[in-house]
């Protein structure tokens, strides 16, 4: 989300090797959240059928791809593609996790769980600031991908599927062994 904040005035230098115009900054910062209902649809949809975690980690592959699309970019419809998927797969990860969090944690540590959310997402775009002020754009996007790579693994080394979605689907033996964790 605050990737546009470090982009644009890049983009708007006079000595800029990829120069945009007024309009088309307005749209690479605003794409992000114009794309985010689709993702949140998406993701619905995906949680009931695949599950949660496996949510999770198909939100990381359009992030991936974003963040190569803006760091190689030549033009400007790669950059908005870019921020589009990126975008995307923000708002088909946030549900998930979400539901996730609900569903596993105690009804006492919910609330704190949830909240702590978006105090990492307000971290985050701290941390994006921070990197913009000392380092180029390009660089920037590509150690972007590593926020996204990183929880998937650990997710999957870690994490075990959501006990309700199991049961759901009928796993009943796999919820318990998830539930026991």
């Amino acid at each position: 989300m605050a990737y546009s904040a470090i982009l644009i005035p890049h983009l708007e230098a006079t000595d800029s090797d990829l120069r945009a115009t007024k309009v088309e900054t307005s749209w690479i910062a605003s794409v992000v959240v114009v794309c985010a209902p689709l993702g949140a649809l998406i993701g619905g949809f995906l949680m009931e059928t695949l599950g949660r975690l496996r949510t999770l980690q198909i939100g990381a592959i359009p992030c991936v791809a974003g963040w190569i699309l803006i760091a190689l970019s030549t033009n400007i419809p790669m950059l908005l593609v870019g921020r589009l998927l990126t975008g995307l797969a923000t708002a088909l990860a946030t549900s998930p996790a979400i539901v996730y969090i609900t569903e596993v944690a105690r009804p006492e540590l919910r609330g704190s769980m949830i909240s702590f959310g978006p105090t990492l997402a307000s971290f985050g775009m701290v941390l994006s600031y921070l990197k913009g002020a000392f380092m180029p754009w390009r660089l920037v996007a590509w150690l972007s991908i590593i926020y996204a790579v990183v929880p998937i693994i650990l997710v999957q080394a870690f994490v075990p599927e959501s006990p309700v979605w199991l049961v759901s689907k009928g796993r009943v033996e796999e919820a318990k062994k998830s539930l026991e964790w």
